[in-house]
């Protein structure tokens, strides 16, 4: 009896033994598929979901794109017309002030022509041609502005020199120069001559210095050489050619 009473408790603890394996079993399986069905849950969104923001952004960028073509587009014109219209305005305001006078003789007779142009930096340039005065001195002779613009009924009628300072003659004078002292000009044996100067002592401008006052000036070649000291006309002697200064048409 007691052989027989210990076999069935053996038999009875090996059947729950395995009872107890295959529980185990089972569940060591389950975490395992759960598992493995957790990943592939959170795998899947992840593939489903980056094509989607390709698709969203890519609209988005073309759009911006063609706004920038857009506006490129519609700005090239704008920008072409102001390039266009700057060389205008560049031009209307760099055109320089100019003036001339026509020179002649005693006799009333035409000798030459001078220019006036006054520069960007406020100096003037005095360009002169000179044909056929004659004279009984080859060589340098002065040459001046004067303070009225007129040469009739002589070359009297053109007053003394453009003084507006009323300092003494002469640019090598210490207590000079008069505003309408030149360099001498050269007069050659068929009483032609080219000149040019520049000055800053007057201006075609508007100003207290400019020959376009009220009486407005005239151009004087005299008979001799200015010494460029004696005042009052650098012993130049006589006046022996005269032109009214007559402003430019802008």
């Amino acid at each position: 009896m007691k052989i027989r009473f210990l076999l069935g408790s053996v038999a009875l603890a090996a059947m729950l033994m395995l009872s107890a394996c295959g529980q185990d079993s089972a569940t060591d399986q389950m975490p395992a598929e759960q598992n493995a069905a957790t990943e592939m849950d959170a795998t899947a969104p992840e593939a489903t979901e980056a094509p989607l923001q390709v698709v969203d952004v890519t609209p988005d960028a073309e759009a911006e794109g063609d706004a920038m073509s857009a506006e490129s587009v519609e700005m090239t014109p704008a920008a072409e017309g102001e390039a266009a219209a700057a060389p205008a305005a560049e031009g209307s305001s760099d055109a320089a002030l100019a003036a001339t006078a026509q020179l002649q003789n005693v006799a009333g007779e035409p000798v030459g022509t001078a220019t006036f142009t006054e520069m960007q930096d406020g100096t003037v340039m005095i360009s002169a041609q000179i044909t056929g005065l004659e004279s009984d001195i080859v060589g340098p002779h002065g040459i001046h502005i004067h303070q009225t613009g007129a040469c009739t009924p002589d070359f009297d009628a053109a007053g003394g020199h453009f003084n507006p300072t009323q300092m003494q003659h002469g640019l090598d004078n210490p207590a000079g120069p008069h505003m309408g002292d030149l360099p001498n000009i050269q007069i050659d044996e068929a009483g032609n001559g080219a000149y040019e100067a520049t000055t800053d002592l007057f201006t075609l401008s508007e100003g207290d210095r400019s020959l376009f006052d009220d009486d407005g000036a005239a151009i004087v070649i005299h008979a001799e050489a200015d010494d460029q000291v004696t005042d009052p006309s650098g012993n130049s002697g006589a006046r022996i050619a005269c032109g009214v200064i007559v402003q430019s048409a802008p």
